[in-house]
């Protein structure tokens, strides 16, 4: 199972970089096994782009941490310990979804996928020291409020999810959402994706 999701990852990581979420070595990427209660994890600098199966360093959760593993592991360890349901854990720069956040301007859900894969999961957090355990606490009480996106200001993206799958179309749609909602400006007012959608889905039992 943790070779499959790493072969995922690594897959991931080229996605990531191919499709503008970020660059180089910006951000980083694990995965979680609740059987094994195992992470593994992005060693420190290395190229999303660019990961091979050495790229990772992997260990119990509770253990204490490896060197070389990345300088943000405390706030994937605390992602995981707040919501286990997580396989995945995502963070990465996407420079759209930054400059809204870091302006504390609002990304709207205009399209119905854009709804669909965010509505009432991103959550917004202001600038605080990357790798620290700071940051760390602050991202946990937000996974544990059942928010699945999170908004770092002047920083970038810590995503969870129980499927990578999902994890990247999530990531693409953020960012999607945040070009249409920086190509309004400030005078267009536009409607967001009317929230019926989504209950109407439920009701139909397609989600």
């Amino acid at each position: 199972m943790i070779k499959k999701n790493l072969h995922k990852l690594i897959a991931l990581g080229k996605k990531l970089v191919s499709s503008e979420l970020t660059i180089a070595d910006g951000g980083n990427l694990s995965t979680y096994d609740a059987q094994t209660n195992e992470i593994t994890i992005t060693r420190s600098g290395v190229c999303l782009d660019e990961l091979e199966v050495d790229s990772f360093v992997s260990f119990k959760l509770d253990d204490e941490v490896p060197a070389g593993a990345s300088s943000e592991t405390a706030m994937h360890l605390a992602g995981y310990r707040a919501r286990p349901d997580f396989l995945c854990l995502l963070h990465f720069h996407p420079q759209h979804a930054i400059l809204l956040a870091t302006a504390n301007i609002a990304i709207k859900n205009i399209t119905v996928d854009h709804t669909y894969y965010l509505a009432g999961k991103v959550a917004r957090l202001p600038f605080i020291q990357p790798g620290t355990q700071q940051l760390a606490a602050a991202c946990a009480e937000q996974f544990t409020q059942g928010f699945d996106v999170l908004l770092l200001a002047h920083h970038g993206c810590l995503l969870g999810s129980d499927s990578m799958e999902w994890a990247l179309y999530t990531a693409l749609n953020l960012e999607q959402a945040a070009k249409m909602t920086k190509m309004l400006g400030n005078d267009i007012q536009l409607p967001e994706c009317p929230s019926s959608y989504l209950d109407n889905l439920k009701q139909s039992g397609v989600v």
